[in-house]
C-alpha cells in the first residue's frame, strides 16, 4: 500500500506539471482579435519641395509630434505598421489625425466599416481615398493581413500625424467607434441644429424689424457657422487637403467679422468706419489664405497669420462688450460678455491643442465650436429680447399713434363739416343776392322800359286805349316770365309749362292752335338766366305771329340734339320776312331774339317763304353735366 501510494503521487505530481505548461502556453498565445492598442509605427517625413532635401524615416510613438518647421502645404508623411496575422477579420479604430489620409491595408485601399441601423457595421465603398482627419474612422481589416499604411498630404490639422491606434474584433470596435462619433460630430451637428433653429426665429424677428442690422448680422454669422459645421464633419475630403483646410479657415474667418459687428451694433457702437475696418481685414484674410493656396511652402505661415488677425478682432469685440455691457439694460450686457468669455475659452484650448502643450483624448471635443455655440446663443437670446421688446414699444406705439390719428380725424370731420356748413350758408346768401340782383336787373330792363315808354307816351296822348292795354299785357307776360325762372322754377320744362299754361287759351281766343311737342324729359341743365333767354326768344316769335304772319296754326318744339338744345317756332302764316333782315329793317323783337341767342353761345336761324310760313330755329349748346339724350321721334 505503501508502494502504491509513492505510484500515484507520482502520477499526480505529473499531471500536475502538465496542466500547468499548459496554462503557461495558452496564456502565452492570446486570441488574435482582442483588442490592442498599436502606439509603435515607422514614419518617412518628406516634402513635395525640391529644396527641402531627403525624407526622413524613423521609428516613432504614437502620437508623434511633427516639426513645425514642416508643417507647410508641402509636408507628406508615410507610416507602415506591422501587424501580426490573424485568421479572423479585425477592425482598425482610428479616433482622428492630424493631417486628411489615406488608409492601405497590405497595399490595397482599406475600406471603411459604416455603422447600420441595428449599431452593427457594414463596408462601405469609399468614394474618395482621402479621409478627413477630424472624424472618427472604423477600416475593415481582412483576415491574414499584414501590414497598414497611411499616406498624408497637405496642411496639418492638428501638431501631430497619427495618433494611437485600436485594433480588435468589429463586435468590440462597433460600439467604441459609435459613441466617440456621438460625441466628436453628432454632437456638433446638433448644435448646428440648434443655431439653426434660433436662426430661424431670428429671421422670422428680423421680417419683422428689417431695420435691426444686428440681428442681419448675426443670421450671417450663424449661417457662416452651420456651413463650417456641416462641411468641417464630412467623412471624405471632397477636395485636396490644402484646399479643405483653408476652405475651414476661411469660414471661421468669415464669422468674426459678421460676430463683430453683431456685437457692436447691440452695444450701440456702430460707426460706418467698422465697416470699412472690417470689410478690409476680411479681403486682407481672404487674400492671405488665396497666397497660401498658390504657395502651400508658406500655407502654414499664412493661415496662422489670418487666424492671428481673426483672433483680435474677437478679442477686440470681447473687450468692447466688457467696457459698454452698462449700456444694455439689466442682464443683457454680462450675457455678451459671458459668450465671448466662453469663446475665447475654447479657442485657448484648441490652440494649446494645435502646438501640442495639452494631449488630445480620443473623444476630446473642439471647445471652439462649443465656444463659439454658447457666444451666438447669448448674442441671440440679447438680440430676440431687444427686438421683442422693440415690437412691443412699436405695438404701443402704434396704438397710441391711432388714438391721436382717431382724435385728430374727429377734430377734422368736425371742422369740415362747421367749415362746410359756413360755405353752404354763405353759397346760400350768394345765390339769394345773385337771384335777387338778376330780378332787379331783368324787371329795370324789361319791364321797367316798358312801363316807362307806355308812361311817357300816355303822357303825350300817344297811346290809344287799346295800344296801352297791348303795352300793359307785354309787361305783364315778362313779369310773369321772370316769375317763372325764379330760383324755384328754373327748370326749363317747367317754365315751358307754365308759359304753355297762359298762351294756350289766349291763341284759342285769337283762333290760333298750339300745337306742342317737347322732349320728356327734358334734361338740360340750364341755369335761370337761360331759361328766361330762350323763353323770351319764344314768346317773342309767337307774338311776332300775332302780329304779323295772319296764322292758324303755331308748332312750338323743343329737343335735344347732338348737345344741343333746339327751339324751333314754326307756323302756317303768310310767310315773306327776310332770313337775315338789316338792324335798321328787322325791328327791335327779332334783333333781341337774335342778341339772346348770342348771350345762350348758339345761334338763331329765321327761314321764311311767302305761303309757307315762317320757322324760327334757336340752337344753343347743352352744359357739360347735362346728360344728351336723343330727341323722341314725332308722333
Amino acid at each position: 500500500m505503501r508502494g502504491l501510494s509513492g505510484f500515484w503521487k507520482n502520477v499526480l505530481a505529473v499531471l500536475a506539471l502538465l496542466l500547468g505548461v499548459a496554462a503557461q502556453a495558452f496564456a502565452a498565445a492570446p486570441d488574435c482579435a482582442d483588442t490592442r492598442h498599436l502606439a509603435q509605427a515607422l514614419r518617412t517625413l518628406g516634402s513635395t519641395s525640391a529644396a527641402a532635401g531627403l525624407a526622413q524615416t524613423a521609428e516613432v510613438s504614437l502620437p508623434d509630434t511633427l516639426p513645425r518647421a514642416q508643417l507647410g502645404g508641402t509636408m507628406q508623411l508615410h507610416y507602415r505598421l506591422i501587424l501580426e496575422p490573424c485568421a479572423q477579420e479585425r477592425a482598425l479604430l482610428i479616433p482622428r489625425a492630424g493631417v486628411g489620409y489615406t488608409a492601405l491595408v497590405d497595399g490595397l485601399s482599406a475600406q471603411r466599416l459604416g455603422p447600420l441601423p441595428d449599431g452593427t457595421q457594414q463596408p462601405q465603398d469609399a468614394s474618395a481615398p482621402v479621409h478627413n482627419p477630424r472624424v472618427p474612422m472604423l477600416l475593415r481589416v481582412p483576415p491574414g493581413a499584414k501590414s497598414l499604411e497611411f499616406r498624408m498630404q497637405g496642411l496639418a490639422f492638428l501638431g501631430f500625424g497619427l495618433p494611437v491606434l485600436h485594433l480588435g474584433s468589429a463586435h468590440d470596435m462597433a460600439p467604441v467607434h459609435a459613441g466617440m462619433y456621438r460625441r466628436v460630430i453628432e454632437w456638433t451637428l446638433d448644435g448646428g441644429h440648434l443655431i439653426t433653429v434660433f436662426a430661424l426665429l431670428g429671421l422670422w424677428v428680423w421680417s419683422r424689424r428689417p431695420q435691426d442690422r444686428g440681428l442681419m448680422w448675426f443670421l450671417i454669422a450663424s449661417a457662416v457657422w452651420v456651413v463650417r459645421g456641416h462641411f468641417g464633419t464630412l467623412t471624405e475630403l471632397p477636395i485636396n487637403t490644402n484646399g479643405y483646410e483653408l476652405a475651414v479657415a476661411l469660414q471661421v474667418v468669415l464669422m468674426a467679422p459678421a460676430t463683430l459687428a453683431a456685437t457692436l451694433h447691440i452695444l450701440r457702437r456702430w460707426h460706418p468706419r467698422w465697416a470699412v475696418w472690417l470689410g478690409g481685414s476680411t479681403a486682407f484674410c481672404t487674400l492671405l489664405l488665396a497666397a497660401a493656396l498658390l504657395l502651400p511652402a508658406q500655407a502654414h505661415a499664412l493661415r496662422s497669420l489670418a487666424y492671428a488677425i481673426t483672433v483680435a478682432w474677437l478679442v477686440l469685440a470681447f473687450l468692447l462688450a466688457l467696457r459698454h455691457r452698462k449700456a444694455l439694460p439689466g442682464w443683457r450686457g454680462t450675457l455678451v460678455v459671458c459668450g465671448y468669455v466662453a469663446l475665447l475659452f475654447g479657442i485657448g484650448k484648441d490652440y494649446l491643442y494645435v502646438m501640442g502643450a495639452l494631449t488630445v483624448r480620443d473623444d476630446a471635443l473642439s471647445m471652439l465650436v462649443w465656444g463659439y455655440l454658447a457666444l451666438l446663443l447669448c448674442l441671440l437670446v440679447v438680440l430676440t429680447d431687444h427686438a421683442l421688446h422693440a415690437v412691443d414699444r412699436i405695438r404701443k406705439l402704434n396704438v397710441e399713434l391711432d388714438q391721436r390719428v382717431g382724435e385728430r380725424t374727429r377734430e377734422i370731420v368736425h371742422l369740415y363739416a362747421q367749415r362746410e356748413t359756413e360755405q353752404l350758408a354763405y353759397a346760400d346768401t350768394q345765390a339769394r343776392q345773385q337771384e335777387r340782383e338778376r330780378l332787379v336787373r331783368e324787371i329795370h330792363d324789361g319791364i321797367g322800359g316798358q312801363l316807362t315808354t307806355a308812361l311817357r307816351a300816355v303822357e303825350r296822348g300817344c297811346y290809344t286805349p287799346l295800344r296801352l292795354g297791348q303795352s300793359l299785357q307785354e309787361c305783364l307776360d315778362d313779369l310773369r316770365l321772370v316769375m317763372d325762372t325764379s330760383s324755384s322754377h328754373e327748370r326749363l320744362d317747367a317754365a315751358l309749362a307754365a308759359w304753355r299754361h297762359r298762351w294756350d287759351t289766349r291763341l284759342e281766343l285769337l283762333g290760333v292752335a298750339l300745337r306742342w311737342q317737347v322732349q320728356d324729359p327734358l334734361d338740360d341743365g340750364l341755369g335761370a338766366p337761360a331759361v328766361l333767354h330762350l323763353l323770351r326768344v319764344l314768346q317773342e316769335a309767337v307774338t311776332n305771329v300775332l302780329k304779323h304772319a295772319q296764322a292758324t296754326v303755331v308748332d312750338v318744339q323743343v329737343d335735344v340734339q347732338d348737345a344741343h338744345l333746339v327751339l324751333r317756332v314754326h307756323d302756317n302764316g303768310q310767310g315773306g320776312a327776310p332770313a337775315a333782315p338789316s338792324a335798321q329793317a328787322q325791328g327791335r323783337g327779332l334783333a333781341s331774339m337774335q342778341q339772346r341767342a348770342l348771350a345762350l353761345g348758339g345761334s338763331l336761324l329765321l327761314h321764311s317763304a311767302p305761303g309757307h310760313g315762317t320757322t324760327v330755329t334757336v340752337r344753343a349748346p347743352l352744359p357739360v353735366s347735362a346728360p344728351v339724350r336723343a330727341a323722341p321721334p314725332p308722333a
